[in-house]
């Protein structure tokens, strides 16, 4: 009876510590993503979506710059990334109808001038919903608020270990 206890007490430490040692895996394995992205970006700013390779998975990347402003809230502009990076990442993976119109305006002066001013109207249509979209990331830079989220796209479990 002694040594069933032990047997069931050392399974147990044994799980709960390769579950802490896993959870530590993937903070590190996130946290590592997140600084390789932020310097990719420093090196070349961008936005929109990219597919970035690690030894074993493959992850779409959607990357929405926002302007820093003070008339709305931090939550605000993380729901706004967060709406805009799911529209990226839906239209990577379901296609996207666009429709552009050019406006010409023009005004006449009274020194009997013209004035054009060309207006460019671009509507987006994209159907579907994209799973498991997560914030990696998100920090500052003039004046700027540079999100960055990921999905797995694909992932080679087998040969991962």
């Amino acid at each position: 009876m002694k040594y069933k206890l032990r047997y069931i007490l050392s399974m147990i430490v044994s799980v709960l510590f390769s579950a802490i040692c896993n959870a530590q895996g993937y903070n590190s394995d996130k946290v590592a993503m997140s600084n390789y992205l932020i310097r990719m970006y420093e090196q070349s700013p961008f936005d929109g979506v990219k597919l970035i390779d690690d030894y074993y998975s493959q992850y779409l990347i959607s990357v929405v710059v926002l302007e820093q402003s003070d008339c709305q809230s931090a939550n605000i502009m993380d729901r706004v990334s967060e709406v805009e990076a799911q529209s990226q990442a839906n239209s990577f993976f379901n296609g996207s109808a666009i429709t552009e119109t050019d406006i010409v305006r023009i005004n006449e002066k009274c020194d009997g001038k013209n004035d054009a001013k060309v207006i460019k109207k671009v509507r987006k249509q994209s159907f579907g919903f994209v799973k498991a979209l997560e914030l990696l990331t998100k920090f500052e830079k003039d004046g700027q608020v540079i999100y960055f989220y990921s999905v797995e796209v694909f992932s080679d479990k087998k040969h991962s270990h």
